[in-house]
């Protein structure tokens, strides 16, 4: 993922300046490894949870 942001300049998550990548189209790298980063969220989530949060009712 860092080598999608050119000259390693991954913006912080309260900055309010655009960066290049904001106007881009579509980047396929960055949209697989978002999706990667959901998916191990979601596998965290499911690890951590009780397991009584996860059964049906």
């Amino acid at each position: 993922m860092i080598s999608t942001f050119p000259d390693n300049s991954i913006p912080i998550i309260n900055s309010t300046e655009l960066h290049p990548l904001d106007s881009a189209v579509d980047i396929v790298e960055l949209r697989k490894a978002i999706c990667l980063l959901e998916g191990a969220c979601q596998q965290l989530c499911a690890s951590l949870a009780p397991p009584i949060k996860l059964l049906p009712m």
